[in-house]
């Protein structure tokens, strides 16, 4: 990726495949995890199953921050089969 500087991604929410930069990782190297604590109040939904993403990292972020409030799914990455449990998890979150 580094030497070709892009990487041709595919998103299968989309047909084809879309062209990253390696910029993107070399920007995303400044930022320090632990350096994340605005207290802004978030919502994260996260399919337990997600093959892209594993579940724990967004239960380590949350787990530090009581201003994120983290909704697990019985889903994958993708969250397609709990559309609407996604609307009412984010229904509540603004309703607070």
């Amino acid at each position: 990726w580094r030497s070709q500087g892009e990487f041709a991604f595919v998103n299968s929410a989309e047909p084809g495949e879309r062209l990253i930069s390696y910029a993107f990782i070399e920007d995303l190297h400044q930022y320090v995890d632990a350096d994340l604590q605005r207290r802004i109040p978030s919502l994260i939904l996260h399919g337990n199953q997600d093959e892209v993403v594993p579940i724990q990292t967004s239960r380590d972020f949350a787990a530090t921050r009581p201003w994120i409030n983290l909704v697990e799914f019985e889903s994958d990455h993708r969250l397609v089969n709990v559309q609407a449990q996604l609307w009412q998890a984010i229904q509540a979150f603004l309703m607070v």
